[in-house]
């Protein structure tokens, strides 16, 4: 319920926002054909970021579609990665790591006295 209600308040806001961004940075154009519209389709523009920074909406476009995904992610990883049942997991994984890479220290049951019982007794 909590993921659908931050899905809706975060969503629609951000949606609204980005429609206003589409429409008041670049013109929109006569539409001609299905041929004019998908002409140039493949082509990739590399456009330098001292030209597209000079203009406030698209710098805003720009960072937004950077940062938006990783912050999606986390928000995300909120949600699931510290669930009760995530974190059961993240301590079986942390403890089988740590029994795994600490030395073990001997007990006295495995040792053996490399000495005699006559040389024990000469010390």
């Amino acid at each position: 319920m909590a993921l659908a209600m931050t899905e809706m308040i975060s969503t629609t806001p951000l949606a609204v926002f980005v429609i206003y961004l589409n429409a008041t940075s670049v013109p929109i154009g006569p539409w001609i054909s299905w041929d004019d519209t998908h002409f140039g389709y493949s082509r990739i523009d590399q456009v330098p970021s001292l030209i597209w920074r000079s203009n406030g909406r698209i710098a805003v476009a720009m960072e937004l579609t950077r940062w938006l995904a990783p912050l999606c992610a986390l928000v995300f990883f909120s949600f699931f990665g510290f669930a009760q049942e995530a974190q059961k997991q993240y301590r079986a994984v942390y403890l089988y790591l740590k029994k795994s890479t600490t030395s073990r220290k001997t007990t006295s049951k495995y040792v053996t006295n490399s000495l005699s019982s006559d040389d024990a007794r000469l010390c």
